[in-house]
């Protein structure tokens, strides 16, 4: 993720003694960013400027939670543990260096870990000393996350049931059209529904009695141990929008407002596919659902918003994605323009085929 100066900010998993020549179990966090280059030399390897912020080890002694992806606000970056679990040293050897089976064989769902979230200051990589947990769910992409008073918001699509890479391993994939077809609707989308986390970042001493805090909208949280928080969600809109989507995930926001309270954000629904579907428009004060681009001889894939040159409304721009055609006779690629509320403004086709992609960029 990026701030509005360029500081590129990531996180990475890595194993053996830390920065410090410390080592506090097998698998640690590290949070690091590399900041705009200065020097000609930096230009030409921006590395150069890469600086960790701050290394947290993994709750678990001997594995890793599975990390697709991370928040971050203006002043904070806010990571999940999740009970997806990686790395696990005792199946790592068995069924990845023994059985030659692929590193995603070895992960599993442990549904007697919470969900915790670990909040670090950006300026000085410390890491906020109140606990964050929550039911055990997992998600791989987030939303958006801005501060609004004492308070951090989070909104992801979540699920409670076990999330993985299944569907991508040779089996299923190596079946019938119409087998693995069955088994994409059956087993999809990996995403769950777009849930509001929000986490206080001031909290009391504790009493010795579970404490209900304030909270933002439905979402609750409570005081349960000292400097421990529980936290339940909100959902972003009502679970019977997804009786045909399924899912709103892939979401995106006007890059303008990452990091900052916002209202809009444009996503992809699945009613029967798992990685290509519908374009969605979310309304985070509304709570609901607005707006559905679907064209059933074309599936959408991840979509982007292009803000207008020199706009300061978040919802003046266009969304862009690329639609895959579903007819075999004719294949046929398309980029897709529509306006803010999902009216197409139109769409350049090529006659070829091309897989899913997603995770691209627009660059201005």
């Amino acid at each position: 993720m990026y701030d509005p100066d360029g500081t590129y900010w990531n996180i990475a998993f890595a194993t053996g003694p830390d920065r410090n020549g410390q080592s506090k179990g097998v698998w640690r966090y590290v949070l690091y960013k590399v900041t705009p280059p200065q020097t000609d030399e930096e230009r030409k390897n921006p590395w150069l400027r890469l600086e960790i912020v701050t290394e947290l080890a993994s709750s678990k002694p001997m594995a890793v939670s599975y990390l697709h992806s991370f928040f971050m606000t203006e002043n904070y970056v806010i990571f999940t543990e999740q009970p997806w679990i990686l790395g696990d040293l005792s199946k790592m050897i068995i069924e990845h260096v023994f059985k030659g089976l692929s590193l995603g064989a070895t992960m599993y769902w442990d549904d007697s870990e919470p969900l915790q979230f670990h909040v670090v200051e950006k300026s000085t990589g410390n890491i906020h000393p109140v606990k964050y947990e929550a039911d055990p769910m997992g998600f791989f992409h987030v939303i958006n996350a801005y501060e609004e008073n004492d308070f951090i918001v989070l909104d992801a699509p979540f699920k409670s049931s076990p999330v993985s890479y299944s569907v991508f391993q040779v089996k299923p994939l190596s079946g019938s059209i119409e087998e693995l077809k069955d088994y994409m609707i059956k087993n999809g989308p990996a995403a769950g529904l777009s849930r509001r986390w929000v986490l206080p970042l001031n909290v009391p001493d504790f009493t010795g009695e579970i404490t209900s805090l304030k909270s933002m909208g439905d979402t609750k949280s409570w005081l349960v141990t000292n400097s421990t928080v529980y936290l339940h969600p909100e959902y972003l809109a009502p679970p019977s929008q997804y009786e045909k989507q399924r899912a709103f995930e892939f979401g995106m926001v006007n890059p303008n407002f990452m990091s900052r309270k916002y209202r809009f954000a444009y996503g992809m629904g699945f009613p029967s596919g798992y990685l290509a579907g519908s374009i969605m428009k979310l309304d985070v004060g509304k709570k609901e659902l607005t707006q559905i681009w679907e064209d059933p001889t074309c599936r959408a894939t991840e979509p982007q918003f292009v803000p207008r040159p020199g706009s300061t409304e978040e919802d003046d721009g266009v969304v862009v994605f690329v639609c895959l055609g579903t007819s075999k006779e004719n294949p046929n690629t398309s980029l897709l323009v529509l306006d803010p509320n999902l009216q197409e403004l139109g769409r350049y086709s090529v006659p070829f085929a091309t897989p899913v992609a997603f995770h691209g960029v627009w660059l201005p």
